[in-house]
């Protein structure tokens, strides 16, 4: 019974002390809402990334967004048809360690 005791004290302890240390590095950021609003393309998004510049790229069904914190630019990829269709093609997006972007789909 001692040893339980002591070792839910100790737990305790440890939460708190854990506690304590992740408020001290709390820190704040910005979440937005982007929609047709702020110039989406599309509101079914498909893939997220932000390259070098803190730009984020969004693929979405009509296509691919750059989103550079003010405004957003449309690109149209060639073709009449919409991404995500019922055969279920999505575009995703890759960004490598040579700062390249790259957009494919399945």
């Amino acid at each position: 019974m001692k040893t339980l005791l002591t070792y839910l004290i100790v737990v305790t302890l440890c939460l708190l002390s854990s506690s304590i240390q992740c408020k001290q590095t709390y820190s704040t950021f910005n979440v937005r809402h982007i929609g047709y609003a702020e110039g989406l393309s599309s509101l079914r998004v498909f893939s997220i990334v932000e390259d070098k510049n803190h730009a984020m790229w969004v693929t979405t069904k009509a296509g691919i967004d750059r989103y550079n914190g003010q405004s957003i630019k449309n690109y149209v990829l060639p073709g009449e048809f919409k991404y995500g269709d019922m055969a279920g093609r999505r575009l995703k997006l890759f960004y490598d360690s040579k700062e390249r972007l790259w957009v494919y789909d399945n």
